[in-house]
């Protein structure tokens, strides 16, 4: 098989690809709309830890804050705050203590350091200005042992431990934004220390590592829950000493804010935030979802648009290729077959093939011009071959009009100079003058009949089945070889009688050339029967020679029922040629069939039509046969072609028929030039049975006079056929 694209696959391909590539377009649009989506999600989510930092910044500050900022160098003085202060020290102290000792020695923490935590925390009370930063370094210095207590050992998974933990992330969260935003608005000389911050955001990664594993055994946990409460008691403690001083140097323009109602400012501040937060995802959500159904509509679209111009282009492009390519195969498989058809036949009128209409003009128009163009070089070659056969055949029966009417010439002088009585040994060589004049004037006969002429031999009486074997073997070489058997009174048509003669003339001679050479020619004899079968009435011809195989057989009679232009078949089978051309002019059925004790059998067997009317057994007559025309040959072909005359007929019948001498002796093929004798042989059974009537076949064979087979009658005395163009 071809791997070239055709022109319908190029097409299809050509329109498949910008589908593919819109398609690809849609997809990429499609996934790039989820990936926005995404993106937009993360923002969101992103927006939402800024707003509630940002809430929870207002939610602290406001005026309330500066209140603090303004009072707080005033609360951190030792003299005024000193309770407070040791208060928060021993607690951040007690903090300390509840590190587990594991983790000390894990990491590396020594009780010395611990202590010196708790130095720098004493340390704070000596001095104002330093209390806020020692405070500072303590939270970072506790923060950082926190961190590193390590992870236990794995254990089922416990979901309170993990909720506890997320209390205590949320715990450090707020502390942070608390001292950001405290960060933001104190004063240079207050403003916490940078590790104060980083401590918090060291304190969230160590809760982040927790919460994500899910080994950290119960006790660890336990124990930073306790630390962590002391840390949060410390831390409102802290706020509420801040928001509540109980001596005050500046007084607030307004009341101040309690601890619930920090609380619930916060709470405010959250819900809002996640209300926005929630509103911009659904505003992002609908605007990806948007997109993705408006990419989504333009594929579609798009793959249709391309669909129904692919689907136009297509019939475009493949209708005139489908119609010029219908119209090639019909040129080649029924146009130039009908050409060739018809100029074998000679009688038809020629009409040049109509072309092949061209509907574009295109590469397209031009192939079909070009098939027009073969189609009329083709009608011209094998027209100008026809009118050459034509004229070959027109000279050929030319040629054999006059040969047939120098062989008709020579009989009539033949005929004539026995009938002048001359001595026997003179008749004897007239007739072999005789014999040989009508085989020729059959070969004359079958070469017309080659070269698409029909014969003009015929009679205008009925002749008798005998007679028309007779004639049969007047036409072939050893005669002597044949045995006629008896035959009923049954006559054939006159117009029929001469051509059912030549095919049997023809068929026994082939029986006579396939004896077997190496047995005494003689021996090897032909039979010929008549006898009435279902079909009609059957000649059966006889020989008993080397036979046909069954392919042989096959063969032959595929020739027989088939005939082929003179051109087409081969010379070896102009015998059989002969006989199909015939047979199907008359409609004779002729078979070749295996003889039932070796040789051949060859059965002619005839239409009803072609015996004359009037012997013909009642049960066999058809419906027409009383008309006597003869099946296959038109009436006016009968009525033009020359018959004999009364005149004629009579001579034919003085030197051939009843009051001819019989004593004539005959040539024979016997090798000692002895008169060869007919030995008396056992009647062959017919192929077919006899239906009704009484069967034709008999033992008692014709004899002459010393045992020789009846002479044969030679073709009938005729006119000499007018000079015609085609003679010349």
């Amino acid at each position: 098989m071809s791997h070239r694209l055709t022109i319908r696959r190029k097409v299809a391909l050509t329109l498949a690809l910008p589908i593919i590539a819109l398609g690809l377009l849609a997809a990429i649009g499609y996934a790039s709309s989820e990936r926005e989506l995404t993106q937009a999600q993360d923002a969101l989510e992103a927006a939402d830890s800024f707003n509630s930092i940002h809430a929870a910044a207002r939610a602290i500050g406001d005026e309330r804050l500066a209140y603090v900022v303004a009072s707080l160098p005033q609360r951190l003085d030792p003299e005024a705050d000193e309770v407070r202060i040791t208060e928060a020290t021993e607690r951040t102290e007690t903090a300390l203590g509840l590190i587990p000792t594991e983790a000390v020695h894990q990491n590396g923490v020594s009780a010395g350091g611990i202590n010196s935590v708790r130095g720098s925390l004493t340390a704070a009370r000596s001095t104002p200005v330093s209390r806020s930063v020692n405070f500072s370094r303590a939270v970072e210095t506790l923060l950082g042992e926190a961190s590193g207590i390590p992870v236990g050992e794995a254990t089922a998974a416990d979901q309170q431990n993990r909720v506890d933990l997320q209390n205590l992330h949320r715990w450090i969260e707020t502390t942070e934004i608390a001292w950001v935003s405290f960060a933001e608005r104190a004063s240079d000389d207050l403003r916490p220390t940078a590790e104060v911050i980083d401590a918090f955001a060291r304190a969230d990664a160590l809760l982040d590592v927790l919460e994500e594993s899910s080994g950290t055994s119960s006790a660890t946990i336990d124990q930073m829950l306790s630390a962590t409460a002391v840390l949060e008691d410390l831390r409102l403690t802290a706020v509420e000493d801040l928001l509540n001083p109980a001596e005050s140097i500046v007084s607030p323009s307004t009341a101040l804010m309690t601890l619930q109602e920090s609380r619930t400012r916060w709470n405010e501040a959250v819900a809002i935030a996640e209300a926005n937060r929630i509103s911009q995802l659904q505003s992002v959500q609908a605007l990806a979802e948007s997109r993705r159904n408006q990419f989504g509509l333009f594929g579609l679209f798009g793959m249709l648009a391309f669909g129904v111009a692919g689907l136009m282009l297509y019939h475009a492009v493949t209708a005139p290729i489908t119609a010029t390519a219908a119209a090639a195969r019909s040129t080649l498989g029924e146009r130039l077959p009908a050409i060739v058809t018809s100029l074998k036949d000679p009688e038809a009128t020629q009409v040049r093939p109509s072309h092949i209409a061209a509907e574009v003009s295109d590469e397209l128009g031009q192939l079909v011009e070009a098939v027009n163009a073969v189609q009329d070089t083709f009608y011209d070659i094998a027209h100008v071959n026809a009118m050459g056969r034509k004229r070959v055949a027109q000279r050929t029966v030319a040629i054999s009009r006059r040969n047939a009417r120098l062989l008709h010439d020579l009989v009539r002088h033949v005929a004539t100079w026995r009938t002048a009585d001359p001595d026997q040994e003179t008749r004897s060589r007239l007739f072999q003058i005789d014999h040989i004049a009508t085989r020729m004037q059959r070969n004359v006969e079958a070469s017309m009949l080659l070269a698409g002429a029909h014969s003009e031999r015929q009679w205008t009486h009925p002749v008798t089945t005998t007679t028309t074997a007779r004639l049969a073997l007047g036409e072939v070489g050893e005669f002597n070889r044949v045995d006629i058997a008896a035959m009923d009174d049954v006559r054939l048509n006159g117009n029929s009688a001469p051509d059912v003669a030549h095919i049997l003339a023809e068929l026994i001679e082939n029986g006579l050339n396939a004896a077997d050479r190496s047995l005494d020619p003689i021996t090897q004899r032909v039979r010929v029967e008549c006898t009435w079968v279902s079909a009609g009435l059957a000649f059966t011809v006889h020989d008993t020679g080397v036979g046909l195989s069954d392919a042989e057989r096959s063969e032959m009679n595929q020739r027989l029922h088939t005939p082929y232009a003179m051109h087409e078949g081969p010379t070896r089978f102009v015998g059989l040629y002969v006989v199909a051309m015939l047979a199907k002019r008359y409609g004779i059925d002729v078979r070749i069939l295996e003889g039932p004790n070796g040789g051949t059998v060859v059965r002619v067997v005839l239409p009803v039509d072609l015996v004359d009317p009037a012997t013909v057994p009642h049960d066999r007559k058809p419906i027409d046969a009383g008309r006597g025309v003869t099946v296959g040959v038109p009436a006016a072909k009968i009525n033009d072609t020359p018959v004999q005359t009364a005149e004629q007929e009579s001579a034919a019948t003085v030197f051939f028929g009843e009051k001819e001498s019989r004593s004539d002796p005959l040539p024979t093929s016997s090798s000692d030039g002895n008169e060869a004798s007919s030995p008396d042989v056992s009647p062959i059974p017919p192929l077919v049975s006899p239906i009704g009537g009484t069967s034709a076949t008999s033992p008692d064979l014709m004899k002459l006079v010393g045992g020789s087979v009846p002479p044969p009658v030679p073709r009938e005395i005729r006119n000499t056929p007018t000079h015609t163009t085609a003679d010349t």
